[in-house]
């Protein structure tokens, strides 16, 4: 077991397992505070929420901790060769468990830290949506409990996302909704995600079969143009058959008169 630990002393593999971890935590976390700054500048309708903000700068300051610890700790003699393989294990699984964490939020949750309503866009932490790809912002009638904001990302794609009402954050965004251009409807999500997929179906169908009626049309016009074709070359024939016919008659009645 101990020969095992101390593999990870000065272990090239195991240091490139540390600086990798460094890494995927320092480049969200400069862009979250770029983004952050931003935030701050930025003279419109915005709510920030402070322990999330908070929670999520101290994911990222032990992230970072544990991770260059693990480097420490494998470059250097820092208690003994046993104990600092220990240690780098506990480091770098601490540290793996909490970027685990942090990508999470960010890409599931980010629309609880913080909210800004631009001149044409909606903005999170990991979001820009466009006011006008927005298609609409539900009040949940079933649950009571949620507002969803539900839009179009790229051409198709539907996509929302969703605020608990009972958050600060979510009372924000249902109060300030209306800057985008778009009021919050007290509907049901399910009922409108349902009725939105039938009408695309429908889409669907209807686009089919148009092309499939401009295939039979183009392969009739093929077939008319074919029968066309057959018709000329017959009478094309015809004339050809007839005229060798018309010259012997001719010939015989010249030889008729020499007589």
């Amino acid at each position: 077991m101990m020969n095992l630990l101390v593999d990870f002393k000065n272990n090239n593999q195991v240091l490139i397992i540390a600086i990798i971890a460094a890494i995927v935590v320092a480049i969200p976390a400069i862009l979250t505070y770029y983004l952050f700054i931003n935030f701050l500048k930025a003279k419109k309708p915005k709510y920030l929420s402070k322990l999330s903000f908070s929670l999520l700068n101290l994911n990222i300051f032990f992230s970072l901790v544990f991770s260059i610890l693990s480097i420490v700790f494998i470059k250097l003699e820092i208690i003994n060769t046993d104990t600092d393989s220990i240690l780098v294990v506990v480091f770098l699984a601490i540290s793996y468990l909490l970027i685990v964490l942090l990508y999470v939020i960010l890409f599931f949750f980010s629309q609880y830290i913080w909210v800004l309503f631009d001149d044409n866009k909606l903005i999170t932490l990991a979001e820009k949506i466009n006011y006008e790809k927005i298609t609409k912002i539900v009040d949940d009638v079933d649950s009571n409990k949620n507002v969803y904001l539900n839009f179009v990302e790229g051409t198709r794609r539907l996509r929302k996302i969703k605020f608990a009402k009972s958050t600060l954050i979510g009372s924000f965004f249902l109060e300030n909704a209306k800057f985008s251009g778009v009021e919050p409807e007290q509907i049901s999500q399910s009922e409108f995600i349902n009725d939105l997929e039938v009408k695309n179906r429908e889409a669907a169908y209807e686009k089919v079969k148009k092309s499939d009626k401009k295939k039979n049309d183009s392969v009739e016009e093929t077939e008319i143009t074919e029968t066309e074709l057959e018709n000329s070359s017959e009478k094309n024939n015809e004339n050809i058959n007839d005229e060798p016919i018309t010259e012997n008659i001719e010939v015989v009645d010249e030889n008729k008169k020499n007589k």
